[in-house]
């Protein structure tokens, strides 16, 4: 009996992993940096275009071997700088300003490797541009376009997503604020789109309304004891990854982000680990930490590609990791109701838990198998 109950469990845990996506989460950003000079010409840009979302627009793999050589990149040069034009929508006084495309580069970001285009924006005077971005939309909904505007009063930072595609460009009075309400949504934004950070912390949530007594889990009778326990791990996980995500944007540390990607990974397979056998299920706030510092860099990362401006650089950091934090609360306190209140079921102690355990197993590690081989054909990219 007890040998066909799993059976049934395991067939359960193969049924939900293949109806889910367990692909590694990989962010779908580009980067416009447009500078405003006192010369002739009067606009300059570099635009950053992820190699993988060009593949998935214009097809650059033609071979189908799932890797993206150099060579593959360039016969398909034409066909970039056309889609480039196509998506970006340069405007001076109701007249667009064509754009002068020099030959592609490859460059090589925290986030991966990218398509680097060098534009001139050929507008004939000096009135302010705007501009109108509309590239992976139609293919990739959470893509985003990171727009950093320089000019002789500062920088300015600004998101371009699906639902607002046209940008005035400018640096408004109050640009601090402004940019520091930018990179609070920008944390939001990354926590909730980043799976293998939301991942290990619900595996470190769901055990918090059970205890464990005699290798068994029992409903919790008090809610005190649950929300020490999330306190404790929110909090701990807070301060770790806010260590290391200031020492890494100030670059007191530094670790290969390749690396930090995979233990991330593989943080997340470890602690569903931890939910099937809890060695320390009453300080679970340690993995909270230990692997907090990890997922520290993870956020540095993508800050770091963020092109932080110089004048605004404190608020910048200060706005996205608080950011994560609005994000990650909103997460934990849309979660905690719901499994205090289904805690002392059977389906939750014996079903939800043990399953979601498996899973976090299963896709942590291939996450962490996934960005070994990523690491490998990028570093591969890199060096033809």
């Amino acid at each position: 009996m007890i040998f066909g109950i799993y059976i049934l469990r395991i067939t359960t845990f193969i049924m939900l992993f293949f109806s889910l996506p367990t692909h590694a989460h990989q962010l779908s950003d580009s980067y416009l940096r447009i500078t405003a000079t006192d010369e002739n010409p009067k606009y300059i840009a570099r635009w950053h275009l992820g190699i993988k979302d060009l593949e998935m627009a214009v097809g650059i793999d033609k071979n189908h071997d799932g890797d993206i050589t150099w060579g593959e990149v360039l016969d398909q040069e034409n066909t970039i700088i056309q889609y480039a034009r196509s998506s970006l929508d340069v405007q001076q006084q109701s007249l667009s300003c064509p754009l002068e495309i020099s030959p592609i580069a490859l460059d090589r970001l925290n986030s991966g490797i990218f398509i680097a285009l060098d534009m001139t924006l050929l507008c004939s005077s000096n009135a302010p541009i705007s501009i109108r971005y509309t590239p992976l939309f139609a293919l990739d909904q959470s893509h985003r376009g990171i727009v950093t505007y320089i000019d002789t009063k500062g920088e300015h930072v600004s998101v371009i997503g699906p639902d607002n595609t046209t940008l005035v460009l400018h640096t408004p009075e109050n640009s601090t604020w402004v940019t520091f309400w930018q990179f609070i949504k920008q944390g939001i934004w990354h926590i909730w789109i980043g799976f293998d950070h939301i991942l290990f912390l619900l595996a470190l949530l769901l055990p918090s309304v059970l205890s464990r007594h005699h290798n068994r889990w029992i409903a919790r009778t008090n809610v005190k004891p649950v929300f020490t326990d999330v306190l404790a791990i929110v909090t701990t996980f807070t301060i770790a990854h806010s260590i290391t995500l200031l020492a890494a944007t100030l670059q007191w540390i530094t670790l290969p982000i390749d690396i930090v990607e995979i233990i991330i990974a593989l943080s997340v397979g470890i602690a569903g680990l931890h939910m099937l056998y809890p060695i320390a299920h009453q300080r679970r706030w340690v993995f909270a930490f230990g692997f907090g510092l990890i997922h520290g860099f993870g956020f540095a990362s993508v800050l770091g590609d963020l092109n932080l401006p110089s004048q605004a650089f404190w608020s910048s950091i200060i706005g996205f990791n608080l950011g994560v934090e609005v994000g990650q609360l909103v997460i934990v306190g849309a979660l905690l109701p719901l499994i205090y209140g289904i805690r002392g079921t059977t389906i939750y102690r014996q079903w939800i838990l043990p399953t979601s355990a498996c899973l976090m197993i299963i896709i942590g590690t291939l996450w962490a198998v996934e960005r070994s081989f990523s690491m490998e054909l990028i570093n591969w990219v890199a060096r033809i």
